[in-house]
């Protein structure tokens, strides 16, 4: 479950490059433009919670991703490498097997950029932009929750729910029994 939000993050981002969009794509067909003309049209509250995760994601993986021409096996990659990040409250073996996908993946993902680059400059230049990418979706975590946590605590947009208040609230912590 923890690593549901980041795995959103980067497929929320690589949308807006697929689809060649100036803002963030989400589902249900819900859409945060950067141009402040095309917001008029979206939800008040969504832009206010929303706004400043639309554009940590834009500006530090969709357009960097665009202008690199990250290409659909590098995200694919980079989508399965962060989903495979040990988390608290793995069993140490669970954790083993955890870190062991990651390097697996880690290293195919080597293979297909050293694969499709011309020289070394190039293979190390790509490889740490891409690997670089994974620190951005970590850091993206907290603007996401930040917003999702003030509409799911004060039920903005009807967002009180128990599986938004487990992903972006009490992340994977036990609830406290009620005596």
């Amino acid at each position: 479950m923890d690593r549901a939000v980041p795995v959103i993050d980067i497929l929320v981002g690589y949308k807006a490059l697929q689809n060649n969009v100036k803002g963030m794509m989400f589902s249900g067909g819900a859409y945060l433009p950067r141009d402040d003309s095309e917001k008029e049209s979206v939800d008040p509250s969504m832009i206010i919670l929303m706004k400043d995760f639309g554009d940590f994601v834009y500006d530090e993986f969709t357009e960097p991703a665009k202008e690199m021409n990250l290409n659909v096996e590098e995200y694919t990659l980079l989508k399965l490498l962060v989903f495979l990040t040990p988390v608290p409250g793995l069993s140490p073996e669970g954790t083993k097997i955890i870190k062991n996908a990651h390097r697996f993946y880690s290293e195919i993902l080597k293979q297909q950029i050293r694969q499709n680059s011309s020289t070394m400059n190039d293979f190390f230049d790509r490889m740490c932009k891409v690997i670089n990418f994974l620190s951005i979706i970590e850091q993206s975590i907290s603007y996401c929750d930040k917003g999702f946590s003030v509409m799911s605590l004060f039920n903005i947009a009807n967002m009180k729910g128990e599986l938004t208040y487990e992903v972006h609230v009490r992340k994977g912590f036990p609830s406290v029994k009620e005596k």
